[in-house]
């Protein structure tokens, strides 16, 4: 949480990059569990800009962040280090970020995948009014 309200502090084109993205997802995991306490998908998100990366392991509504995505993920999200950032921090949704070409997801975002990808990283409502 310590991140979240030091970029929130920041200007916007500073904030635009998270400095530590293990630490951060390590920080947000609480939220990321109480977001995922309804769901039974369990398995490894590898998480990969172009300096940042990190991996999520989820299983049984608990997750476990890694300093290094898995090499075999099952699904694997690949964009720049800005877009990463406009995700985790519910800038933007992980499918408008691969509507705008500005993410890839493998393999092939399908619904279950954008459902989940959009409940473990939904689009803050305090970002509502400034990315609308």
């Amino acid at each position: 949480m310590t991140q979240i309200m030091n970029l929130l502090l920041l200007a916007p084109d500073i904030r635009e990059e998270i400095l530590f993205l293990p630490q951060f997802l390590d920080e947000i995991r609480p939220l990321l569990e109480r977001r995922l306490v309804k769901e039974d998908w369990a398995g490894t998100i590898a998480i990969r800009g172009d300096k940042h990366s990190a991996g999520l392991t989820i299983r049984n509504g608990r997750v476990t962040v890694h300093g290094r995505p898995p090499a075999r993920a099952a699904i694997t999200l690949s964009g720049s280090d800005e877009t990463i950032t406009r995700i985790v921090t519910g800038i933007e949704t992980p499918f408008k970020a691969y509507w705008n070409l500005d993410l890839e997801i493998t393999p092939a975002l399908n619904s279950r995948v954008r459902e989940l990808l959009d409940r473990i990283f939904p689009r803050s409502q305090m970002f509502g009014w400034a990315f609308g």
